[in-house]
């Protein structure tokens, strides 16, 4: 009765007939993987993810996603915001008055400290270099 059981559970298969390597008619549990099977399957898409995410697509100003619409910055404490852009590129910082300016390393890495900033309204974080950056409703304030 296991024995049969056993047979019924075989391994996933795909469109090919096989997953992994696996042969259909195996048990699940003694299927084999063929590793060289499942990297020729998934590395292409690594691959396409990962030169989507480092080609230049266009010299566009980016910040980490931390940096958002609705977000709370700490008062009467420096502030830094960073990012990334092009090799050499200025990128200029404003908020509540305030602005600063620096220029992207040769790794296209820039990073500013904002002043202390006094607790407020909600105001605007806006990043500008060859592509502008707005952050709306950013409050200033304590953060727990």
């Amino acid at each position: 009765m296991r024995v049969a059981n056993a047979k019924k559970r075989v391994a996933f298969r795909s469109a090919k007939g096989s997953f992994c390597g696996a042969k259909a008619d195996t048990p699940f549990r003694e299927a084999k993987v063929d590793y060289l099977a499942v990297s020729r399957q998934i590395l292409p898409l690594f691959m396409t993810k990962f030169l989507l995410l480092v080609s230049p697509v266009a010299a566009e100003v980016v910040l980490p996603s931390i940096f958002s619409d609705h977000m709370i910055l700490q008062s009467e404490a420096p502030v830094p915001v960073w990012g990334w852009a092009q090799p050499k590129e200025t990128v200029t910082v404003s908020i509540a008055g305030q602005i600063k300016s620096t220029q992207a390393d040769d790794h296209g890495n820039w990073r500013v400290k904002l002043d202390a900033l006094k607790a407020g309204a909600s105001t605007q974080l806006i990043v500008a270099g060859s592509s502008t950056v707005t952050i709306n409703d950013v409050l200033i304030g304590d953060v727990w």
